[in-house]
């Protein structure tokens, strides 16, 4: 164990398989750690890294807590405690009340994330939601159907897809994505094609918002839809010309 203490960039408290992680990847990138945990087998693979220091603690031990914070410069609090809510909330408590304005906290529930809020830590860190959520946008991505995407949140997308031949000259109307899929579209991108003086084809974009009901779909069209993630996924297999 180190027990020269200079400046520690990052306080990181819990030491389990997110706390590991986030620790091995911040010290890729040459910043100095203090880690803290109550077991010390989590502290093991630290303990003779560079720029790295670990202190076994008890980080719901208002006194044990303090001591670490006064012998640290700590920019940074991280709280990679999950499964137990009482702790995580009570460190949270515990680095607010010892002036560290910097705090990021692990959040398995939503009830859990938004008293964390009310505490006020500087960001929620929520890592199963945001790798659902990753691979929700690298599903849905899939192949050149999609042009654009934007989260509106967890369940919520905005998406451009290209229109395919299952789209080719019906109309909105005619399609009722509402009825069939749960989707709105907001929007439709023409690609027009106009001839210069030389008679040499120019081609632009028409954004047409909101798209008339009647309006058939062209070759090049993209259209712009929201709804709701598994929604928009059975409409990319319905353009790809999968059974539904």
């Amino acid at each position: 164990m180190r027990d020269e203490m200079m400046r520690q960039d990052f306080l990181i408290i819990g030491v389990g398989t997110f706390g590991n992680h986030l620790a091995q990847a911040l010290l890729t990138q040459g910043v100095s750690l203090l880690l803290i945990d109550v077991n010390e087998k989590n502290l093991e693979p630290f303990k003779e890294r560079e720029n790295c220091a670990v202190r076994i603690c008890d980080a719901t031990q208002e006194e044990a807590l303090r001591q670490v914070i006064e012998d640290s410069q700590i920019e940074y609090a991280v709280i990679c405690i999950g499964e137990n809510i009482t702790a995580s909330i009570l460190i949270a408590l515990l680095l607010k009340n010892n002036n560290i304005l910097n705090i990021y906290a692990r959040a398995n529930t939503p009830e859990h994330a938004a008293i964390l809020r009310l505490i006020g830590v500087t960001e929620i860190i929520q890592p199963e939601l945001e790798t659902a959520q990753k691979w929700a946008r690298t599903l849905v991505n899939q192949g050149e159907l999609v042009v654009s995407y934007q989260e509106l949140s967890q369940d919520y997308v905005v998406v451009e897809l290209s229109a395919t031949s299952p789209l080719m000259y019906r109309s909105i109307e005619e399609l009722d994505l509402r009825q069939k899929f749960h989707l709105n579209i907001v929007g439709i991108r023409h690609r027009e094609e106009s001839l210069t003086e030389n008679f040499t084809p120019v081609f632009s974009d028409v954004l047409y918002i909101p798209p008339d009901p009647k309006y058939m779909f062209h070759e090049g069209d993209r259209l712009i839809v929201a709804g709701k993630i598994n929604d928009i996924n059975k409409f990319k297999d319905f353009l790809l010309g999968k059974a539904l």
